[in-house]
């Protein structure tokens, strides 16, 4: 009868237990969680290769930034589940054996020595923070439950691993390794897996940079259970425990701060952004922005942008030589290209048939309408072939050819689909377009010099990893870009550069040294460098050749050049080697009014005007002089005491003293002077 006796209540107390289990399920089916501070999370940007290129904080301003259990060491994982949450597989989110636990041994203390907080009870009270009162506690658990049994336990581990406390303002396993670790919590040592399991019991208590004792004890201690658990061995938990901690937690350095935050503005309901960017190509370029910013000045800035032709992907990016000075990103801002889109008329005009590489221009005084300019060094060439005048920059040359085609039409290809050129308000298309006239940014300015690499197909850059072109185009007739191209191969190398026959590349400077510009291509990558003053004032005696290009010349050096396999083309068109009789030479079809100068100015002697002889001469603060050739026919050759010139039109001094200049034209002809030069 005892016995039966028993069964009976025992039946009853399941029973109840049972009715008692399924009423706090019922009932916590009706408490769905306020999970607000789980959503509200900042805002980061990966490179291709997993760094941390760019980062934003929350709205509230914490550090704290969604955290996915698969991205975790699973060290840490095992550490946290053995000293936060044992039965955290089991459970519905409140742990009965726990409480019982918690209950006996407060009871028998008559305070509060233990706590049967579940992981999905502290993300319950992290959410809504509220006094630590029983009743509050019973409000927690019914939460709890709904959220292990409506959400799963996966999303309770990846939410408290968004949003654990670890003490100044940084909150989730992520920011917290970032800022503690300088790295992402894939791969973390005992020691510091351990660390970041200790930190968030108390979380302004147990900091290393304050309290590294303390901080040493509570660390230890998770490393002693993980051993006593089998987590680790011992030889481990002696090497971790004597691993020092860190002294102070540091903002992670944002390699690409630009670019990141430029996709950020672009995509507000985003928070994770997998970029195209490539951690080794960002870091070549970081190191030369840092030795740019070293010798510029305070005022003075750089931007730089580099694609990878065979994805057409943004690889590398630098709005600045700071971003923690200046977050203006000037990648995107708009300036004068100087004589930069002088390929696209002359491309443009090869594939119109109306120009040949090999077409004989003048550059000599001339006007257009009321329009007189001159070239860059203020003399000029006589008669030349359309790619030398290309590639050496003439200005004359550069107008006939885009008066051949019509600045109009001009400005309507370029923009094909998309705005690249802005002009003033109110302003049409005109001719100065060549020279510099209009406005344009680096960022479309370079995606622009993809298309001669790319035979003429314009690929708008990629940002993100998967993202698909977003625009595709045929922009140029393919012999037309791909002569374009390879005369841009032949553009003088920097001063103290030794020429690279692969690199394709063009210079602009704007009007009174405003703008310096150099944007090319080598192998695989084109990049484009921008050198000026924000506010647009003049930056001289920089120019696009002597400040912008060699920075291009030694980033495209010291990239791992892939040459990427290109089509053959016929040799027709603008690649055969001579022009078609009508395109032999175009003298004497120019619509413009010659100026009141000699016809036959290419005629006269040649002759160095600038400097004179026996003069003396100061070079510029960086050591430049230049140099003004008049007559003769070019291209001219300039030697300094005997020594070959990569330009006619300047040369570099180190040191004070008596110079030879001597030119020579194309026909051997030649003009000799001695000056003094003082540094």
């Amino acid at each position: 009868m005892k016995i039966n006796r028993f069964i009976k209540i025992l039946c009853f107390g399941v029973l109840l237990m049972f009715a008692a289990a399924l009423i706090f399920i019922i009932i916590a089916a009706f408490c769905a969680p306020d999970l607000s501070k789980t959503s509200s999370v900042g805002k980061i940007a990966f490179s291709k290769d997993n760094t941390v290129i760019a980062y934003t904080p929350a709205s509230d301003t914490r550090y704290r930034f969604k955290t996915d259990s698969n991205d975790v060491d699973p060290l840490y994982l095992k550490m946290l589940l053995a000293a936060e949450d044992e039965r955290f597989n089991y459970h519905l989110g409140v742990d009965p054996i726990a409480v019982i636990r918690s209950f006996s041994l407060n009871l028998s203390h008559k305070e509060i020595v233990s706590g049967a907080s579940t992981l999905a009870m502290q993300v319950i009270r992290l959410n809504e923070p509220k006094k630590r009162t029983y009743f509050n506690k019973l409000k927690e658990a019914f939460k709890a439950v709904h959220l292990t049994m409506f959400h799963g336990r996966k999303a309770v581990l990846d939410d408290y691993l968004t949003i654990a406390p670890f003490g100044g303002g940084i909150e989730g396993v992520t920011a917290a390794s970032l800022f503690w670790f300088n790295h992402l919590p894939d791969k973390l040592t005992p020691a510091e897996a351990a660390l970041l399991v200790a930190i968030p019991r108390s979380p302004e208590k147990i900091r290393p940079d304050r309290f590294y004792q303390r901080a040493k004890y509570y660390r230890d201690k998770v490393l002693k259970k993980a051993y006593l658990d089998g987590i680790i061995k011992k030889d481990i938990l002696i090497a971790a425990t004597s691993e020092p901690l860190p002294h102070n937690f540091s903002y992670p350095y944002e390699t690409a701060f630009h670019f990141g935050h430029k996709l950020f503005k672009a995509n507000k309901g985003q928070n994770l952004f997998i970029t195209s960017i490539d951690s080794s190509i960002q870091r070549t370029l970081n190191e030369l922005v840092a030795s740019f910013k070293e010798q510029s000045l305070p005022d003075e800035e750089i931007a730089a942008i580099i694609i990878d032709n065979a994805d057409h992907s943004v690889c590398a990016y630098a709005g600045s030589k700071d971003y923690k000075s200046t977050e203006l990103d000037l990648v995107q801002a708009v300036r004068s290209p100087g004589s930069a889109l002088k390929p696209f008329a002359y491309a443009l005009a090869f594939a119109e048939n109306k120009l040949h590489p090999k077409t004989v221009l003048d550059d000599e005084a001339q006007a257009f309408g009321s329009y007189a300019p001159k070239n860059f060094t203020r003399n000029f060439k006589g008669t030349v072939p359309a790619d030398y005048a290309l590639y050496n920059s003439l200005n004359l040359p550069a107008l006939t050819v885009l008066n051949l085609l019509g600045p109009e039409k001009f400005l309507s290809v370029i923009n094909k689909n998309q705005r690249n050129i802005f002009l003033p308000k109110g302003a049409k298309a005109g001719l100065p377009i060549i020279l510099g006239g209009c406005g344009i940014s680096l960022y479309n300015l370079t995606a622009l010099y993809t298309t001669l690499f790319n035979d003429g197909m314009f690929f708008y850059p990629k940002n993100l990893i998967n993202e698909k072109t977003a625009l595709a185009y045929e922009l140029i007739e393919k012999k037309a870009a791909r002569a374009t191209f390879n005369i841009l191969k032949n553009t003088a190398a920097p001063q103290s550069f030794i020429k690279n026959h692969q690199i394709s590349y063009k210079t602009g400077t704007s009007y009174d040294f405003i703008d310096a510009l150099s944007i090319g291509s080598s192998g695989r990558y084109t990049a484009g460098i921008w050198i000026g003053k924000p506010d647009g004032s003049s930056n001289y005696p920089k120019t696009g050749y002597n400040a912008a290009a060699p920075i291009l010349y030694a980033l495209l050096d010291s990239l791992s050049q892939q040459q990427l396999k290109k089509e053959d083309l016929p040799l027709t068109g603008a690649l055969s080697p001579l022009p078609l009789p009508n395109l032999e030479d175009l003298t004497q079809n120019m619509s413009s009014q010659r100026l009141k100068t000699n016809k036959n100015y290419a005629k006269h002697p040649i002759k160095i005007t600038f400097p004179q002889n026996n003069s003396k001469i100061k070079t510029t603060d960086e050591g430049y002089v230049n140099v003004i050739i008049e007559g003769g026919q070019a291209p001219y050759t300039l030697y300094i005491n005997g020594i070959e010139q990569n330009d006619s039109s300047w040369f570099k001094v180190n040191k004070s003293g008596f110079y030879d200049l001597c030119v020579i034209d194309n026909d051997g002809t030649e003009s000799l002077i001695t000056i003094q030069i003082f540094t």
